[in-house]
């Protein structure tokens, strides 16, 4: 069985390494290495329990390739947005598309002097994204500084058969702060595939928060992953929004690496039709004295299908470690299906640790109250669907964004 799958990922590469790619000297190790690891990786089955309930055929059979284009991105963007917005069309920077100014602390990361890591060990869609970058920004806020405005990395897919692996680096070092924004979006009727990956690092006493808004239609797939170490004192925010999409997975891994961190994982989704969104998170809680905290709540239509697979490993030395995990769901039609699996491995004795798992049908007695008191049925029902989901979205900060997000939620 390996072997055939290896030999599909040996297909799946085989015109890659012959299309042209911006020349991106700090990925340069990490390009290389990734490269050479793909030769020993293969597609995730069902068989993978990060992956049990995600079929990936649909963009393992599929020739993608790396195309340029031409695109107005104006109704993407954020009305009343004051800050940065870099534009990637199908993965690849449009400097004419972005503003002027890109701030002190971005810059593009063909033009970073840092070297980067390589990418994590075993981990497929790191590695092809490593391997493949079509582009990506480096924001380095340094020490005790922050970003006075924030940061919006809209992403755009448009074409046939289309593959984008944008990779952003946002490293936030002591005492500074950031806020980024990054949207998914696609245009057109094309089939197309974004293999997006965010590297970050939060120094001591500093805080970033990410936003990410994904839309991305029927033919869209979309996986999305974020790496991000802590260090001492610092906070760490991340808000994931998934509106549409044909097939979307986030892939959240979150290494508390110094004692007082605080870790806020929020997220909702709606996929609809024969749509599928899967959320895989792991919180690692490697010393004392810090706090997490996961929501995460879904509203499954007709007969699409949620995933919820949220870790927090709670290791030997991290005492005193508070951290919470609770996934809820509404189910809008009998053939919806979610796949929920919380999980706690603690191996300290001095924690305060919850979770917890809630699928049901929608509430009708709560629509009937409603309708009682001279509400029409839909409006009831479109009530009770903004408060389930509020919980997620009062939580962004940033009242431009949020009623941006509220005016494109369906």
């Amino acid at each position: 069985m390996s072997v055939v799958t290896a030999s599909a990922l040996t297909d799946f590469l085989a015109s890659w390494d012959d299309q042209q790619l911006p020349a991106i000297p700090a990925l340069e190790g990490a390009r290389g290495a990734a490269r050479k690891a793909l030769d020993a990786l293969a597609f995730p089955t069902t068989r993978t329990e990060a992956w049990k309930y995600t079929r990936l055929g649909r963009i393992e059979r599929n020739a993608w390739s790396f195309q340029q284009a031409e695109i107005d991105v104006d109704v993407f963007r954020i009305p009343g947005f004051d800050g940065v917005t870099a534009v990637f069309v199908n993965g690849f920077f449009r400097p004419e598309l972005s503003s002027a100014d890109s701030g002190a602390y971005i810059q593009l990361l063909d033009n970073s002097t840092e070297p980067l890591p390589t990418p994590a060990a075993g981990q497929l869609f790191d590695n092809l994204n490593a391997a493949y970058t079509t582009g990506g920004v480096h924001l380095h806020v340094p020490k005790g500084q922050s970003l006075e405005q924030p940061l919006h990395l809209l992403h755009v897919t448009t074409g046939e058969d289309v593959i984008a692996q944008p990779h952003h680096v946002l490293h936030v070092e002591e005492g500074a702060n950031a806020t980024v924004f990054a949207t998914f979006h696609r245009a057109g009727e094309g089939k197309h595939f974004t293999n997006a990956l965010f590297s970050g690092s939060v120094g001591a006493n500093a805080e970033l928060t990410l936003e990410k808004f994904q839309e991305v239609e029927d033919a869209g797939f979309l996986i999305c992953t974020e790496r991000v170490d802590q260090d001492r004192n610092s906070r760490f925010h991340i808000r994931t929004i998934t509106n549409s999409g044909t097939l979307v997975r986030n892939t959240l891994h979150i290494a508390i690496n110094g004692p007082g961190c605080e870790t806020n994982l929020f997220g909702t989704y709606s996929p609809r039709g024969k749509e599928h969104v899967d959320n895989a998170t792991v919180v690692d809680h490697r010393v004392p004295n810090c706090v997490s905290n996961e929501l995460y709540k879904g509203i499954i239509w007709d007969q699409a299908t949620g995933v919820f697979n949220g870790k927090v490993f709670v290791r030997e030395d991290a005492q005193l470690t508070n951290a919470f995990q609770q996934n809820n769901n509404i189910l809008m039609s009998e053939q919806a299906t979610m796949n929920s699996k919380p999980e706690l491995e603690i191996y300290a004795d001095d924690v305060q640790c919850s979770h917890g798992s809630t699928t049901g049908q929608f509430d009708e007695e709560a629509v009937f109250y409603l309708k009682a008191r001279g509400i029409q049925d839909i409006n009831a029902r479109k009530m009770l669907i903004e408060a389930f989901r509020g919980e997620v979205i009062e939580t962004i900060a940033s009242p431009t964004f949020r009623a941006w997000v509220l005016q494109r939620l369906r």
